[in-house]
């Protein structure tokens, strides 16, 4: 959980360094709990947080929640976000050293916010595939498109 609210203050720099609006609350709580997701390596915010489970928590980026449809708006909507990230990172993981695969996916997260500052989450899948090109055309693929591509997929971007 710390890490989430950690997060709430790293998206507020994003943006407000840019005279940028904030996003709203299911890209703000999403993208909290990302970088919760990449600090602490685990799925899971809020791990223990119920006192009957200590495997259990708030909430779970590996899920499968999808865009529109289970968008609320706030906590819950921001697992469809988290869900895209967790799952191109997972994929990214099966395939790449473990510092390789990091770097990918944190790098394309951060720049995707950093230089787009998208207000949407579709908009921000959008700028993550352009933060993983490497030759100024989408049309040909990325890189990692084919993580990217699993993890919008899932979600259903």
């Amino acid at each position: 959980m710390i890490f989430h609210e950690f997060g709430h203050g790293v998206t507020q720099e994003v943006y407000l360094k840019h005279g940028s609006p904030e996003p709203v609350g299911d890209m703000h709580e999403g993208n909290s709990d990302v970088i919760a997701n990449f600090l602490d390596r685990n799925s899971v915010i809020g791990l223990g947080f119920f006192l009957s489970s200590c495997t259990g928590g708030i909430r779970d980026a590996d899920n499968s929640l999808q865009w529109p449809q289970d968008n609320n708006g706030g906590h819950f909507g921001g697992q469809i976000i988290a869900g895209f990230h967790w799952d191109a990172w997972q994929s990214l993981l099966a395939a790449e050293p473990q510092a390789v695969a990091d770097s990918i996916a944190f790098n394309t997260w951060h720049y995707a916010r950093d230089l787009g500052r998208p207000q949407n989450q579709p908009s921000q899948v959008l700028w993550t595939f352009m933060m993983d090109d490497d030759d100024a055309n989408l049309d040909n693929g990325t890189p990692n498109y084919d993580h990217f591509c699993l993890g919008a997929l899932n979600h259903g971007f």
